[in-house]
């Protein structure tokens, strides 16, 4: 796994930087750990990165993060609907995103509720972010529970991955069905990480 990991982590980090550029508001610094620093740790969300295309964070404004106390809990304010708040989890730099959005995901046998994210659109692109990202990396078990979509606005495909039951899982061929004003969707297929199958939705 972590072969996988190395050669796959640096891309990782523009799709978590276009989900901050476009969705956070408030004071800090709106970049993710430089490229020489930590890296991102889910390969199944690496792997969906690759999808993301360079010039849409070079094209994109200047924007600002929440930033956590260092060992703090990652609670986000109530006044905060999008972005995520930086704290230390386990030792492991962790973003953890704000919002109303929810999601519940089922892998296998394992259904999982997912609390605390947003919905957005830019352009040609549609983001989800719900749960909690660490850097770096940790263990398996200390991974929480994530859901990251990166696919077309119009038509729902895209890359659609995640973290359950500290487990990563990965769709690439399955696109989201959109809800009324794609305040909603759901999702179903094979994945290619871990094998198997995975099914969920979301509200914005």
């Amino acid at each position: 796994m972590q072969p996988l990991r190395s050669a796959l982590l640096r891309p990782a980090s523009l799709i978590l930087l276009s989900l901050a550029v476009t969705a956070c508001s408030s004071s800090g610094s709106g970049a993710p750990p430089a490229s020489d620093g930590p890296q991102v740790s889910s390969a199944a969300s690496a792997v969906a990165s690759m999808a993301v295309d360079e010039t849409l964070a070079a094209a994109s404004p200047a924007a600002s993060t929440a930033n956590g106390a260092p060992g703090g809990a990652g609670e986000c304010p109530t006044t905060l609907l999008s972005g995520h708040e930086k704290y230390t989890l386990d030792g492991f730099e962790a973003w953890h995103m704000c919002g109303p959005a929810t999601a519940s995901i089922t892998l296998g046998g394992t259904t999982v509720q997912i609390a605390s994210g947003s919905c957005t659109t830019m352009g040609s692109t549609y983001f989800v972010s719900i749960g909690t990202q660490l850097f770096g990396s940790p263990a398996s078990s200390q991974e929480p529970d994530l859901l990251i979509i990166n696919v077309d606005s119009t038509t729902g495909s895209g890359s659609i991955s995640g973290v359950v039951a500290h487990k990563h899982w990965l769709l690439n061929s399955h696109p989201v069905a959109f809800g009324p004003g794609k305040l909603s969707g759901t999702f179903t297929g094979a994945t290619l990480v871990p094998g198997g199958t995975v099914q969920g939705s979301f509200t914005c």
